[in-house]
């Protein structure tokens, strides 16, 4: 079953790739995607990462089912913080950061006093390139997706992140 709406934060290669797969798979019925630059909008709307491109963090995750956070590490537990009161309860976010611990000891409690769950991830793909412009549908195939739940993570929300990463082809 598609998610109704799907949110990517940060749409460079990690990002962008996440949107155009699930595009291509039809993962789900709307994917949106937030941008820190005016330029970047036509951009990824012109390279198909999302149907919907903007700089509006509350826009981007109205209605969303899965919010992935594809920025660098340094600023996710802000921008999390900023987003909070947008989401609604019992969504599901998770991440695409390199590092896993501090991450995850900040990031689960934050969101579960929020009443939504997180769920650290770290898929295994990547390129030399970066941007937008580098994005790619097959980026995932194959590749292998570490996910970080915790002994309080709630079940369901980690069947949907399983789920999903092995949707975008990879082995969670």
């Amino acid at each position: 079953m598609p998610l109704d709406k799907l949110t990517i934060i940060g749409a460079g290669l990690l990002g962008g790739s996440i949107g155009r797969a699930a595009q291509s798979r039809g993962l789900a019925k709307r994917v949106a995607a937030l941008v820190r630059r005016p330029e970047s909008v036509a951009e990824c709307q012109t390279i198909g990462i999302a149907n919907e491109v903007t700089l509006d963090p509350t826009e981007a995750v109205d209605g969303a089912e899965l919010v992935v956070i594809c920025t660098p590490i340094s600023g996710m537990a802000g921008l999390i913080r900023g987003i909070l009161p947008a989401l609604k309860p019992g969504i599901t976010i998770t991440d695409v950061g390199s590092t896993k611990k501090r991450l995850v000891s900040t990031l689960t409690p934050l969101c579960k006093k929020a009443g939504v769950h997180f769920i650290g991830s770290h898929p295994m793909a990547g390129s030399a390139q970066a941007g937008p412009s580098a994005a790619r549908a097959d980026l995932f195939d194959g590749a292998v997706c570490v996910i970080t739940p915790t002994r309080d993570t709630d079940a369901g929300a980690l069947h949907a992140v399983n789920d999903f990463w092995e949707s975008l082809g990879s082995e969670p």
